[in-house]
Formats: C-alpha cells, sequence, structure tokens
C-alpha cells in the first residue's frame, strides 16, 4: 500500500542511466532472508562489494565534505558511556526541502555529469535466477536508487529513494520496505543498518531510507528485552519490547522476510494512521527490525498473525 499524490515516473524523460543491480526470482519468491551472492563463506556479498567499491570511489574523488573515518570519538560518561561520533559539518539531511530533493533528482541528465556524480547505483527485482548487474541502464520504476551522502553519519553512508515521484510523494510504501530489507539480506553484512524515519525527517510524509556501516553493535542492539510475543517453531517470528533502556523501542525477529515485511508494514500504516511518529532500524541482515515509537505504543498478538 503507498499513500500517493501523483503516479508518474521520475526519470521518464531525463535520460538518466546508472549502474542496475537486480535481485534474482529466487530472492523474490523465497521468504527466508539471505543472501544469495558470495564469493565464498565469509566473503563479501556481490551486492555489498559494489556499494561499498562505489562509495569508496565517491570519497575517493574527493565529494565527500569531510573524512568520517578521521572524525573524532568521545564517551558520555553514564551507565552506558554511550560513544559520539564528533562530525562538525554534519548535515541531517543535504536536500533541505522536498521541492529542492524532488528537482535535484530531475534534473540528473547525462550532459550535466557533475549534478548526478551521488547516484551510486539503483536496485530492483530481476527476472533471472540468479542476480544480475546491468551497466548503464535506465532505472526501473519499482526500483531503489543508492545516492551517496556527502555529509556522512559513518562509512558508507547513503540514501535509498523511490525512483518514481508517486513513491517519493507517500509517506508509506509496502513494496519499498520489502526492496529495503531484501538489500540488507543481500548486502549480508553485520556492519549494515538500514534506518527510516517517520514525520521525524526534514523531508515529512515523503519515504525514503538511509543506511551506513557500524563496525560495532548499536547500544539499542546490545540492551536487554522482554519476549511479548512469541509465533509458532515454523515462522520463528518473535516481537520483544527493549527495556532498562533511554527510548521506548520493540523489536521484530523473523528470518520469513516476507512475514516480517507484512507485520512491521501492517503497524507502520496503524502509527501513520494515529498520527505517531515512529523511527525504524533494520539490522542482522534484514531478519531484525527495531521499532521506536514517539509515544505510546503497545504491542498485540493480532498485528502477529
Amino acid at each position: 500500500m503507498c499513500l500517493t499524490l501523483h503516479h508518474k515516473f521520475l526519470f521518464a524523460s531525463s535520460g538518466v542511466k546508472t549502474h542496475l543491480y537486480c535481485f534474482s526470482t529466487e530472492h523474490h519468491g523465497n521468504d527466508n532472508a539471505r543472501s544469495f551472492v558470495c564469493a565464498g563463506q565469509g566473503s563479501p556479498s556481490l551486492l555489498d562489494t559494489i556499494i561499498l567499491s562505489q562509495w569508496d570511489d565517491f570519497a575517493w574523488k574527493s565529494h565527500l565534505d569531510y573524512d568520517v573515518t578521521a572524525c573524532k570519538l568521545k564517551v558520555i560518561e553514564g551507565e552506558r558511556n554511550f560513544v559520539v561520533q564528533l562530525n562538525d559539518k554534519w548535515s541531517s539531511f543535504t536536500l533541505n526541502e522536498y521541492d529542492k530533493f524532488v528537482k535535484w533528482f530531475g534534473c540528473l541528465k547525462p550532459n550535466f555529469k557533475k549534478s548526478y556524480e551521488g547516484l551510486l547505483l539503483c536496485i530492483a527485482q530481476g527476472e533471472k535466477d540468479r542476480p544480475e548487474v546491468v551497466p548503464l541502464a535506465s532505472p526501473p520504476e519499482d526500483g531503489l536508487l543508492l545516492v551517496a551522502n556527502a555529509y556522512p553519519v559513518e562509512y558508507g553512508h547513503i540514501f535509498m529513494v523511490p525512483t518514481a515521484v508517486n513513491q517519493l510523494s507517500c509517506s508509506w510504501d509496502k513494496e519499498m520496505l520489502g526492496l529495503a530489507m531484501k538489500i540488507a539480506s543481500e548486502v549480508n553484512n553485520a556492519a549494515f543498518r538500514v534506518f527510516f524515519d517517520n514525520r521525524t525527517s526534514v523531508v515529512p510524509d515523503h519515504m525514503f531510507f538511509q543506511a551506513c556501516y557500524f563496525a560495532n553493535p548499536l547500544p539499542v542492539e546490545s540492551a536487554s528485552t522482554v519476549t511479548v510475543y512469541e509465533g509458532k517453531a515454523r515462522s520463528g517470528f518473535i516481537v520483544s519490547e527493549i527495556i532498562e533502556y533511554p527510548l521506548k523501542a520493540f523489536v521484530f525477529t523473523s528470518n520469513n522476510l516476507k512475514a516480517l515485511v507484512n507485520v512491521v508494514s501492517e503497524i507502520s500504516l496503524a502509527l501513520h494512521g494515529n498520527a505517531v511518529a515512529y523511527s525504524l532500524l533494520i539490522s542482522n541482515n534484514g531478519t531484525k527490525v527495531f521499532l521506536f515509537p514517539q509515544n505510546g505504543l503497545s504491542i498485540t498478538p493480532r498485528w502477529c498473525l
């Protein structure tokens, strides 16, 4: 479901081309969240290698406003000793207004090379039995664009933006969530995390994701939990609540990607319908989703059917 204002393909007449990574049909039809293309056990996946090589190339060409790996760290004294990374020039979003956001993507044309150097690649569902990389292809209507953030929070910081204006103009799209979680699964790197903010962004009510590589677990990932709901052994679906932590949060865990997408999407739509702001963190190779509601929320088993 997508709450949409328009139905227009963003790149219909722009002539923009970029590298295209297509998922395999096996990933499309398999509910289990796992990566399908790895060079070998313990080796980086193909998608992980492509994303990092493209981002590193963007950084090597001096397009980053600062070297995020050189930013200083500071420990905040307290019970948990949280660590703060001091990014002096960091901006919460480089494109501060939605109109500029759409205009920026709308002006991506081959004769203005500088305007799309941050566009790393596009990811979409494919039609072959193995993932496919197509160089310099037109982005499909149902894909996600991976755009490097010149003001990174952490190494590999990217925006994941729907390719169509109708998806940019909606607050929630289940298909885009599913695609983002497939990306987390296919990357198959424990350091890779995907984020989504609802109404906490400076671009409110317009859906896009962000992703970064964090070498160490985030504090909330190490927090204690109590199980709220546990599904049948076959589904392996578990809902937990974070306890003894400064922020209220719930954790949804399952190796069944389709079930996880369905549940998180239903809850997200319910929160949006009740004007409740929230954030999502997708981790553990797409098998775990953290939900941070901005006010009170009770998780009931009916959401876990």
